[in-house]
C-alpha cells in the first residue's frame, strides 16, 4: 500500500510539475505594419514589443500569425486567435474587442501623385475622386459613410499605391510613417 500512495504521489508531482512547466501562450493575429508590425526584425516591430513585454509580466508569451488584415480582424472576433495588437478603436469594434490604454498615435494622410495639386480641407475636398482604401480598415464613419467620393477596396496598401501611380484612383490614405516605411521598402 505504502508503494502505491508512494507511486501515485509520484506521478501527481510529475504530472503537477508539467503542468506548471508548459508555457501560457497568447496567439496574436496580425497584418505587417512596418514599423509597428515587422515580422522581418527580431522583436516583430514597436507594436508587438510593447504588448509582448506586458504579457510577458503575466506570465505570457505572444505566438504572432500574420494574415491579410480583414481575415486577422474575422479570426479574433470569432475566437480562433486571442489578441489584434495593432487595430484602430472604432464603435464598430467595440462591441466584440477590448482595448487597452493607448501604447501609440497614428497621424492617417492622403496620399496623391506628386503632380497632383490635392489638399485635404474636409470631406467636400474629396468630391468625385476615387479613394483607394484597405479592407477592414477603420477609417470613422462619417469618411466610410460619404456618398462625396467613390472608395474602392483591396486588401493591402501597396495595391493602392501601385493603382495610385497608374492612374487608376485619385488617392489613397494610411497612416503616415506606415506609409513612408512600405513605400520605401517597394523602392528598394
Amino acid at each position: 500500500m505504502k508503494k502505491t500512495l508512494f507511486l501515485l504521489f509520484i506521478i501527481l508531482f510529475f504530472s503537477f510539475s508539467n503542468l506548471c512547466a508548459q508555457e501560457k501562450i497568447i496567439t496574436a493575429a496580425a497584418e505587417e505594419w512596418p514599423p509597428f508590425i515587422d515580422p522581418s526584425i527580431p522583436s516583430e516591430g514597436l507594436a508587438l514589443e510593447i504588448v509582448k513585454a506586458a504579457y510577458k509580466t503575466q506570465g505570457y508569451k505572444v505566438k504572432t500569425h500574420y494574415l491579410p488584415w480583414a481575415r486577422a480582424e474575422a479570426s479574433v472576433k470569432a475566437g480562433k486567435y486571442d489578441i489584434l495588437p495593432d487595430t484602430w478603436m472604432t464603435e464598430n469594434r467595440k462591441k466584440y474587442l477590448l482595448y487597452s490604454s493607448h501604447y501609440a498615435s497614428n497621424n492617417v494622410k492622403f496620399i496623391s501623385k506628386k503632380s497632383s495639386q490635392f489638399e485635404y480641407k474636409n470631406l467636400s475636398s474629396l468630391n468625385g475622386m476615387t479613394v483607394g482604401t484597405v479592407r477592414g480598415y477603420g477609417y470613422g464613419d462619417e469618411f466610410l459613410n460619404s456618398k462625396k467620393f467613390k472608395r474602392e477596396e483591396v486588401a493591402d496598401f501597396m495595391l493602392n499605391i501601385k493603382k495610385l501611380m497608374s492612374g487608376r484612383i485619385d488617392l489613397t490614405l494610411g497612416d503616415e510613417i506606415v506609409a513612408r516605411v512600405k513605400i520605401a521598402k517597394y523602392k528598394s
